[in-house]
């Protein structure tokens, strides 16, 4: 009886998804069985055994408690790592959806045992007790006691007919959700599987526009956030205009929900004044930020005022990753608002404080009014620090800077002195007494305070015109408050008496990084939904900080050497060279190790078609200690390439013949794979490689369902003048690559295609050819 008083405590949480739906076959049971024994005693003349209502009210309980689990948006993905489970629930699940047809052809034949009211006990009805429309029920039956008989038998048949047509409309959509959870499932199960073999892929999108609205009344009527799980769910024009409607008719139902604000400020509502806008509760931060727009800003100041409202409820640390898209906003701030949101955030954190002032360095360069404004407000938030604060500022920033000007002071040498130039530089005091002073941090990690500078292991990087310069520094643990200005305390440790980390990062000048930022920003959003439904995968989105319009601090990543080094190392290819690192095809360590490189090249594979990454020659590609591929330098991608748009690389993503053959997959000889038949024969692992097909479709999947997001996110990086972007094509294409108008089902059959067409694809072995040739990079 839990189930059917307090639905919402079983129907929350993914990890539920098994005894949510077990459950509901349970009381179905139940139900149908207690009905059966009814109908055997009526029909020998004795009573019932339980009354019809409280059958009635045990059915539309459970009803509910189905309901309430498919409320979520979006809907997650599930049994990643558990596929007998993910098999046992797909047979649950068609049992559900038996159970559902049984009981709306039950439900046509009689009403028996589905309505939680007893109609022929009309005057006891102040002691009934109702589920979903209990209020409106029991009104009716109280007002129609003052008429006279005829006309209440009317309307208690009229209520009957009513609630008959609602549970059928309920019993619909429940059907319609439970339906689509299985299609969810089975794609996510079974990702190679063709759409004919899993339920037939238009099926449950091309509804008509009157069978759409039905649902959508069922969903309002009964539970309103399941009418925003219908839209996050099914990529349906109908649907959305029907939901558009229930949300802006009555926005008090839906007030509650984040989600319901992007349906509620529809054209009709922004003509009207948006009266109900300040009803809503707090929106997300991607959803503010579009609301901060200047297409908002400039036309409606009251949705301004509810996006900072929203911003204002967050932590500091979780705008810090928006950055990009917050300064960019500040374009359109001419209320100010904007400015004066941050100023407020700045008080609260330092970190907020440093990393916004670096973003607005980077933008403040130009005479453009967003110049002025990033200047001005780079100057109100350094004026405002209090005497403490200010010294941690300064100290921080001045020891970054003096450290990025070696990048530019090393140009000055010939290629062949900078490194020694180098490390004479990095033994002057100057950049060592900072550090003896002052607490100072790693502008790329906050979690690590730098205790000392590595001279001795400083390189100036090979680059064309500039001179990238690579440090190491010894760090220890620093405490997220830590802006201690004074190191000599008696009761602190000094840095020799704590465990130390070695920490690598690049210092560049010359060089426009926010590109690479965005990149990886929205390579760490992809990270983040990966990690949240633990899906086998791996993405490494190292920190690029940009200190300027030329000039930022790179995070280096670990124990890694570029694809370009190892063929230059070992003169080998990329499973001959896993085969000397890692052993044998057949050991623990060589399995190991290409479990790795198919988790990490699943999840780069999808990032890099959705972001669309070019010039990925294989100095671009490194190989960590543990086998992970990790893609860096994202100085293309959009709708810009290498050579202009010609597009050279127009495979969907990287995945030549070597990657192939290091995932098991068999290949003929030549184009860089393994030349002994013996190690190409133990190569040869086809479950490795559709683990990787299978990966691929999942994290594609994943990521898919924060389309929206997504494109907002890069939407809201138009203005910013980066070559990448071309403002009528880059989201429509982006729109494309995400497949947002696709099912499930379709989606997973695009990914598996693109799968196709980017395997040894030759536009990609001739662009590596080209770069061997003109840069001497290893194939």
């Amino acid at each position: 009886m839990r189930v059917v008083e307090a639905p919402s405590r079983f129907s929350t949480k993914d990890s539920s998804f098994s005894e949510m739906m077990r459950c509901a076959l349970l009381m179905s049971s139940i139900c149908h069985n207690l009905q059966i024994v009814n109908e055997r005693r009526l029909s020998i003349g004795s009573p019932a055994f339980v009354a019809s209502a409280s059958i009635g009210k045990v059915r539309q309980g459970w009803y509910k408690c189905l309901l309430q689990w498919f409320h979520k948006t979006p809907p997650s993905w599930y049994f990643t790592r558990d596929p007998s489970a993910a098999e046992e629930e797909l047979v649950v699940l068609q049992k559900l959806i038996k159970v559902l047809d049984a009981d709306r052809d039950a439900l046509l034949r009689s009403t028996h045992g589905f309505l939680d009211f007893d109609p022929s006990k009309i005057n006891a009805c102040t002691a009934a007790k109702f589920t979903l429309m209990g209020s409106s029920v029991r009104h009716t039956l109280c007002d129609m006691l003052s008429d006279d008989s005829v006309k209440a038998e009317g309307v208690i048949q009229g209520v009957i007919t009513s609630e008959r047509n609602r549970l059928l409309d309920l019993i619909a959509l429940m059907r319609l959700l439970v339906e689509h959870e299985r299609t969810r499932l089975a794609v996510w199960l079974r990702p190679r599987v063709g759409a004919g073999a899993r339920l037939g892929k238009g099926s449950l999108n091309d509804l008509s526009e009157a069978v759409w609205r039905r649902h959508c009344e069922a969903a309002a009527r009964n539970n309103p956030a399941v009418l925003l799980a219908l839209v996050a769910r099914f990529p349906s024009p109908h649907l959305l205009g029907s939901a558009t409607r229930h949300v802006t008719t009555n926005p008090e139902a839906y007030c509650h929900l984040p989600e319901a604000v992007d349906l509620y400020l529809n054209e009709e509502v922004l003509r009207s004044g948006y009266p109900a806008l300040g009803l809503f509760t707090n929106c997300t931060i991607v959803q503010a930020l579009c609301f901060l727009d200047k297409s908002y800003t400039t036309r409606y100041p009251q949705i301004s005022a509810y996006a900072l409202r929203s911003l204002l409820s967050q932590k500091s640390e979780s705008l810090i990753f928006y950055l990009p898209q917050i300064v960019q906003l500040l374009s359109g701030d001419a209320s100010g608002g904007i400015a004066v949101f941050l100023r407020k955030m700045c008080e609260k954190s330092d970190m907020f404080t440093h990393q916004l002032l670096w973003s607005l360095r980077t933008e403040w360069e130009g005479g453009a009014e967003m110049a002025r404004r990033c200047a001005q407000l780079a100057s109100d938030v350094e004026e405002g620090l209090v005497a403490k604060r200010r010294s941690f500022h300064y100290g921080e920033f001045s020891f970054i800077e003096k450290i990025i000007s070696l990048s530019g002071e090393m140009r000055s040498f010939e290629k062949a002195l900078r490194k020694e130039k180098l490390l004479l530089r990095l033994h002057d005091a100057e950049f060592h007494e900072p550090v003896e002073r002052q607490h100072l941090y790693l502008p790329t990690d906050t979690r690590w305070r730098i205790a000392g500078i590595i001279p001795e292991t400083a390189a100036a990087m090979q680059s064309a015109a500039k001179c990238p310069i690579l440090v190491q520094f010894k760090c220890i643990p620093r405490d997220p408050d830590d802006c201690e200005v004074a190191l000599k305390k008696r009761d602190e440790k000094s840095p020799a008496d704590t465990e130390t980390t070695i920490k690598a990062c690049i210092f560049k000048m010359g060089d426009d990084c926010r590109q690479d930022q965005i990149a990886l920003q929205i390579i760490g959003l992809f990270q983040r939904i990966y990690d949240a439904i633990q899906v086998p995968s791996y993405l490494y989105p190292y920190r690029v900080v940009t200190t300027g319009r030329d000039s930022a601090v790179i995070e280096c990543v670990p124990r890694a050497m570029s694809r370009d080094q190892i063929g230059k190392l070992v003169e080998s290819n990329l499973a001959e060279y896993f085969v000397q690192t890692y052993g044998h095809p057949e050991s623990v360590t060589f399995h190991r190790a290409r479990e790795c490189f198919i988790r990490s090249m699943a999840s780069y594979s999808v990032a890099s078609f959705v972001l669309n990454v070019k010039d990925r020659h294989n100095g671009n590609l490194m190989i960590d200690a543990h086998g992970h591929l990790v893609h860096i330098d994202f100085g293309f991608l959009f709708d810009f390439s290498p050579g202009g748009d010609i597009n050279f690389e127009s495979s969907p993503f990287k995945l030549t013949a070597e990657m192939v053959q290091l995932m098991g997959c068999p290949v003929g000889h030549g184009n860089g794979t393994v030349q002994s038949h013996s190690l190409s024969k133990a190569l040869v692992d086809p479950e490795a490689y559709n683990l990787f097909r299978d990966l691929t479709v999942r994290c594609y999947l994943a990521v898919r369902q924060y389309a929206r997001q997504i494109c907002v996110l890069v939407e809201l990086m138009l203005g910013s003048g980066l070559p990448c972007f071309k403002p009528r094509k880059t989201i429509r294409d982006l729109a494309w690559r995400l497949s947002m108008q696709m099912s499930e089902v379709e989606a997973a059959e695009f990914m598996l295609r693109l799968i196709s067409e980017s395997r040894g694809n030759i536009r990609t072995v001739l662009y590596d050819r080209y770069q061997n040739f003109a840069e001497g990079i290893e194939m």
